[in-house]
């Protein structure tokens, strides 16, 4: 039996959370800030058309452009962050830019329209280009704290949907009706609700920037440790290196793959939601209960998921999530045409299927990452978590033409005296898609993402003991050199 068998067979992986429970409180209020500065991002594709003027066509052919262009940023920001091997800049930096991007894609002015397709384009572009980088350094440096502990994990990747559940119920609950106050008064209601939610995030981004540092500064002492004992050439590894290795893995494309389609579904129900509020429930403020009463929904889930993800393993969390939602759209088609009641029950129903496998966010990818560092000595793990960005990139360049897809079916026509002249048609096109998104993500999980989530949580501990050697050598090694 070779010595590494014989390591791994005696691995003891800790249980129970060992950081400072603080941490995770703080993260959960950076998150809290941090919705509040993408949250208006939910409504625009319904302020394009509706208060821009801005056909559902014109709608998506913008967004698809700008979209294509974030899906590409997102293919460079792991690569990018994983080579600078700093984190917290970009957790403080990143949010002021999606801020002023908000707030360009909002500001409405009274131009010609081709002119106003551009800046709404430049807007989007600058609220999603950043969020890809902050997805990498937040999850990057979630391992930065959590170290090899799965639990320190799970709870700091669960305080961050929690905290997004959290600022939803009071978003939800907000927006509109704020919105309406300042429309109500002659002004531009979508743009000051994101100046104000704006600046909310960004001081939140600014307490988690300090609070991080220590946890950097060791993270930047161990990689010199390394290059001093390995060298630099040993320790720097190539972007065509990062994306051959990654893409080479079967899970990997699994995770891609089933993730996407999975948020196509979800996006096509955030994009079409507003409308069916609006036409086949006949009152559009009703977006705002619904969305409330999920958030809660939603913050209770996020609580109790983390023990159940915990005990069924993500795999299975990954099937159980896609078939329950696949069932509540094909259930939706025909009950929710003008049941509001009855699609806000669906929609808590399939909430809660959502957060049984997202209260886990990258650490599917990550436990990919900690084999691919064990078996390989290069240390991709930033980079492999990047590419959980790929998901919600591909599923926002679908949701306009899906979106558009589900209204030109229904016969939508903001200019007709009936706007959509069958709600029941446009119910069940918006189901019967999401129900087939769903039903493809399933497969696909159940196919390709094949992990042993017990080997990979002894290999994170013993990634980590190496690690801990190796700058102890290195130490001692500078010592006697002394």
């Amino acid at each position: 039996m070779s010595e590494n068998k014989k390591q791994e067979e005696q691995v003891v992986v800790e249980t129970s959370m060992t950081i400072p429970r603080q941490i995770p409180w703080l993260w959960f209020m950076n998150g809290v800030g941090g919705s509040f500065v993408t949250f208006m991002n939910t409504y625009i594709m319904f302020f394009m058309t509706e208060y821009a003027g801005i056909t559902a066509m014109q709608m998506s052919a913008v967004l698809s452009a700008a979209r294509i262009a974030d899906l590409i940023c997102s293919l460079f920001a792991g690569a990018i962050v994983q080579k600078g091997n700093k984190y917290r800049i970009y957790l403080l930096i990143c949010p002021i830019v999606s801020s002023i991007g908000g707030s360009l894609a909002f500001f409405n002015p009274n131009i010609p329209i081709g002119i106003k397709l551009v800046t709404v384009a430049i807007g989007y572009c600058g609220i999603h280009f950043p969020m890809n980088f902050i997805t990498v350094a937040r999850n990057s440096t979630i391992v930065l704290i959590a170290g090899a502990n799965p639990t320190n994990r799970i709870t700091m990747t669960s305080r961050q949907i929690q905290s997004q559940q959290m600022a939803l119920i009071v978003l939800n609950a907000l927006t509109l009706p704020l919105i309406q106050v300042f429309l109500d008064m002659g002004m531009k209601g979508y743009f000051i609700c994101q100046v104000i939610y704006s600046i909310i995030g960004i001081s939140t981004a600014s307490v988690i920037f300090r609070i991080t540092k220590p946890y950097e500064d060791a993270h930047l002492a161990n990689i010199e440790t390394s290059r001093k004992s390995a060298g630099q050439a040993a320790t720097d590894i190539s972007f065509a290196d990062m994306y051959k290795t990654a893409l080479k893995e079967k899970a990997v494309w699994g995770l891609i793959i089933g993730d996407s389609v999975r948020s196509f579904g979800q996006q096509l129900v955030a994009a079409a939601v507003t409308y069916y509020f609006r036409y086949s429930a006949g009152n559009v403020l009703l977006t705002s209960l619904q969305g409330t009463i999920a958030s809660f929904v939603g913050m209770t889930a996020a609580v109790v998921m983390p023990e159940i993800s915990r005990r069924v393993g993500k795999r299975n969390s990954c099937l159980l999530t896609t078939a329950i939602c696949a069932i509540v759209y094909i259930i939706l088609i025909v009950t929710a045409d003008g049941r509001p009641v009855v699609y806000m029950v669906l929609a808590a129903i399939a909430q809660c299927a959502l957060l049984l496998q997202t209260v886990q966010g990258a650490n599917f990818y990550l436990d990919i990452a900690e084999i691919q560092l064990h078996d390989s000595g290069k240390d991709l793990r930033p980079f492999y978590m990047s590419l959980q960005n790929l998901a919600p990139k591909l599923s926002f360049l679908s949701s306009g033409p899906s979106l558009a897809f589900v209204l030109n079916r229904s016969g939508y026509n903001i200019n007709a005296p009936v706007v959509i002249p069958d709600t029941q048609v446009f119910v069940t096109n918006w189901g019967a898609l999401t129900a087939v998104f769903y039903a493809i993500a399933f497969v696909t999980y159940f196919l390709l993402y094949r992990v042993d989530e017990q080997r990979a949580r002894e290999i994170a501990v013993i990634n980590a003991d190496r690690a801990r050697s190796a700058r102890e050598a290195a130490e001692e090694k500078e010592k006697d050199q002394d």
